[in-house]
């Protein structure tokens, strides 16, 4: 074989692997789940945008000034202890610029609904997980959830926020667990300690704290939301504990099979806000426990209720009170296994008050010290 050739052969061989190479290169690959790494001084705004959905973020110790807006389903957002979030007035994100101050704010959408006017989530997300953060004197709000299934807010700690620690609108299935909500400044009567509100169901509100908030701790609001369970949260020095009401007055169903089991609710001993915004300045409440407002088929059990006194009189007081909504009478309220004494107003106390017409109230195995109107109700069925 002559030197050209055999130079050539090589050459040709070469170029036909290299030709079969490029014919194999795959197309280039859709971003899945990340694991993104947010430091001090870095941007957790920045790294929820460029995360794809199923992504982790964890957030290293630091002070954020900064409002967040997750709008993706899977993300998991977990701080540090001294992950601390503190939001400027001046925080922009998609709920904000509605009207909606959050400092943590989760949802695919957000829009007003004509009717009502209230801020909404337009579409639905899902599996977000939000954990170890501590929120510090949130302008408004401090995380809230609108629209979607499958949410978990735990381990987060909420301090001197102007309205709500925590809220879930229109979700189910959502967990609010282990949270700390303290010391609130609220702007609003309406504003709380943690609320879950317009459609929410399926959900569990377990082992959080509530103190120090002139509002009440722990709020099922306006209606439809069902098979909730409240438990086993520590709730104290607030203007009441829990709040379940069925009120379908705007158009909703009655909030029903809710439960409120194996809570402490000691020394709620403040009055709450006058609802002056609202239009009713002559409304104050305070100095009750556990009250069930237009709700059906609810279970209130093993709870411990005491010394929950305010000084003046208010509109709903009691250790455990039973009454009918706007249009939407209470009904089938199971009482079992609690313990109820010093509730209401100083120098009048009541423990078990059912003020509902047609309530339907079972009680077993309580123990308390008054109840009105039928002093049989400290007992047994």
């Amino acid at each position: 074989m002559s030197p050209t050739k055999r130079t050539f052969a090589p050459v040709v061989a070469i170029a036909l692997v290299l030709a079969l190479f490029a014919t194999l290169q795959p197309v280039a690959a859709v971003a899945g789940p990340q694991r993104i790494v947010v430091r001090a001084g870095e941007s957790i705004q920045s790294a929820l945008d460029d995360a794809p959905p199923y992504s982790t973020i964890v957030v290293r110790p630091g002070i954020y000034e900064e409002a967040l807006h997750i709008d993706r389903d899977g993300i998991t957002l977990r701080g540090r202890p001294g992950t601390i979030i503190r939001t400027p007035e001046d925080a922009e994100t998609p709920c904000r610029e509605l009207g909606l101050p959050l400092s943590i704010c989760v949802s695919a959408e957000v829009t007003i609904e004509a009717e009502t006017g209230l801020l909404i989530g337009s579409g639905s997300i899902r599996d977000v997980q939000v954990s170890g953060f501590t929120i510090e004197d949130a302008p408004g709000s401090a995380i809230g959830v609108l629209s979607g299934s499958n949410i978990v807010i735990a381990g987060n700690t909420v301090r001197g926020a102007g309205c709500d620690g925590v809220f879930a609108a229109d979700v189910s299935g959502f967990k609010l667990l282990r949270n700390r909500v303290e010391r609130s400044n609220h702007l609003f009567s309406f504003c709380t300690g943690i609320i879950a509100v317009r459609g929410s169901e399926d959900g569990v509100i377990r082992r959080n704290a509530v103190t120090d908030v002139p509002g009440v701790a722990i709020v099922l609001g306006n209606g439809n939301n069902s098979g909730n369970t409240i438990k086993q949260n520590r709730l104290s020095g607030n203007c009441g504990g829990v709040f379940v009401s069925g009120d379908a007055s705007q158009g909703g169903t009655v909030s029903t099979n809710n439960r409120v089991i194996g809570n402490t609710i000691v020394g709620n001993d403040l009055t709450c806000r006058p609802f002056e915004d609202l239009g009713f300045p002559e409304f104050v409440a305070g100095g009750f426990g556990v009250n069930i407002s237009g709700a059906q088929n609810t279970v209130v059990k093993r709870n411990l209720i005491e010394n929950n006194v305010v000084g003046t009189p208010t509109a709903n007081p009691g250790g455990i009170r039973i009454e009918d909504a706007v249009g939407t009478p209470a009904g089938a309220v199971v009482l079992f296994g609690n313990r109820v004494s010093d509730n209401g107003i100083a120098d009048s106390t009541v423990d078990i008050l059912v003020a509902a017409e047609d309530a339907n109230v079972r009680s077993r195995n309580n123990s308390c010290a008054t109840s009105l109107p039928d002093a049989s109700i400290c007992g047994s069925d």
